[in-house]
Parts: C-alpha cells; structure tokens; sequence
C-alpha cells in the first residue's frame, strides 16, 4: 500500500523503458488497499484480488501484485502471437494505451486505468507507436527541517524537500 513515487521497490521501479510495473487492483478497477502505486513508477493495474490460483493439491484463492502481473504477462504473451513483430517499447504502449479507465487509478497509476485484454488483442496488429508519458506535474510542497522533522525552516539549517506528484496523461488515444 506504499507510493512507489516515494518509497520505490525494486526492481519494478528502474526508470527503463522495458519494464512494466504492474499495481493490484479489485475487479471493479478500484486500486486493492494493499497494492503498491505510483503515478510516475507504476504503469497499470490488473484484477489481483481473489484470484483462483494453483496449489499442491488443488486450488486456492490468493491475492497480490503477484496475481495480477501474470495477467499483464499473459496479455502480452498473446499480444505477440498476434503480431510477433511488436517491439519492447511497441507492446508496453499497446498494453498502456488500451486500459479500462478508472477514476481510483487516476493519479495513482501512468495510465489512469486496468488492464484491457480485449483491447490488448483487438489493437495488436495496429500498436500505438508512443509509450503514455505523465502529463505536467502538479501537488503539495512541505519542506521538513532536517534536525528535528518540523515543518518549519530555521536559518542556517539543511533541509529536505519531500513531494507527491499528481499527473495526467498525455497522448492516450
């Protein structure tokens, strides 16, 4: 349930274009309480909550980033059998661009919305050349005295600046 902005877990927060980072979401699109999110390090989120799973001996229903990535992994998998000529950069703006929209996923999330396997498929052929990009900026800024965590700024002293982005998308089509 952290902001990966500002408490980043690795690896799915390097700053490179091949990676996707994946937050859980509920099945009605709403981020789950305990998924990590990111309106600049997290791209999309995908249904990890209750999902009926494999386990020694049968089934389980199991919750998690850990379900909801291979939804992603799986969109893309068949994103390639469709066009095997998708690019790294090709295939995770077709994953981004053709997201179910959600309003708890706004500002939470690159895209603004959930994973869209039907969207994923029926675009494969046609893949938008341009991964989304955050949109400018815009948020709080509360600087914190370094000695003694106050708000307040004293002459003389260092401080830290600590800041929560909030960003809209640019170039969805």
């Amino acid at each position: 349930g952290s902001d990966a902005d500002f408490a980043p877990s690795y690896p799915a927060a390097y700053p490179t274009e091949n990676i996707v980072s994946v937050a859980a979401s509920e099945v009605s699109g709403e981020l789950a309480w305990f998924s990590n999110f990111g309106a600049t390090t997290v791209d999309l989120a995908a249904p990890g909550v209750e999902i009926v799973n494999t386990v020694p001996g049968g089934y389980a229903s199991m919750s998690g980033t850990s379900m909801a990535t291979p939804l992603v992994a799986g969109a893309a998998a068949l994103a390639l059998c469709r066009n095997p000529n998708l690019n790294y950069a090709q295939l995770k703006a077709l994953l981004m661009h053709t997201v179910t929209p959600h309003s708890d996923l706004v500002g939470r999330t690159v895209s603004g919305g959930m994973l869209n396997l039907k969207g994923v498929v029926d675009n494969a052929m046609n893949p938008p050349q341009a991964p989304l990009q955050p949109g400018p900026v815009i948020g709080n800024l509360r600087v914190y005295d370094r000695l003694t965590s106050r708000s307040l700024l004293r002459p003389g002293r260092s401080f830290e600046v600590h800041y929560q982005l909030a960003a809209s998308l640019k170039g969805r089509t």
